[in-house]
């Protein structure tokens, strides 16, 4: 029994996710969380 094949697994997620269509994915960047960019205090909306 082999094990996960891990490089087919990220290349068969990235393409049935939808990553590469997603509309907002060029300005994603401005949405990470980082630890340099939050306070003491973090919200989250989910909407």
């Amino acid at each position: 029994m082999s094990g996960i094949d891990y490089p087919r697994m990220y290349r068969e997620y990235k393409r049935v996710s939808g990553y590469e269509d997603w509309p907002a994915r060029k300005h994603a960047r401005e949405y990470l969380v980082f630890p340099e960019n939050i306070g003491q205090k973090l919200s989250l909306e989910t909407s």
